[in-house]
């Protein structure tokens, strides 16, 4: 019996193989998945006095100092990576500097 033959009669290398496809599979379809990602830049509380006083060329002084690192996050509000701002041509993007670690959910 040749190797060929040996690993088709196999039933454990028969199942590790069509777990591998089923696992790409899974994957590919995944990947596949849009995720809405944004960057923040920082955050703040308003009164609704001061909201309806702003007009063009308002000043909104924030706490977050300009080398503070931005924040990446998916979907309501999870940080995922912190980065800095870069410029490539005319688009603006996020340079990532490090990943956050998420604590585990139960």
């Amino acid at each position: 019996m040749n190797g060929e033959q040996a690993s088709s009669n196999c039933p454990t290398m028969k199942s590790a193989s069509t777990r591998l496809t089923s696992r790409e599979t899974l994957l590919a379809r995944v990947g596949s998945i849009s995720v809405p990602v944004s960057v923040q830049l920082c955050q703040r509380r308003m009164t609704l006095r001061e909201f309806l006083a702003l007009r063009p060329g308002s000043f909104i002084p924030f706490s977050t100092h300009c080398d503070e690192p931005l924040k990446l996050q998916v979907k309501e509000g999870s940080t995922i990576a912190l980065g800095e701002p870069v410029q490539n041509g005319s688009q603006l993007g996020l340079r990532l500097s490090r990943f956050v670690e998420q604590p585990v959910r139960q």
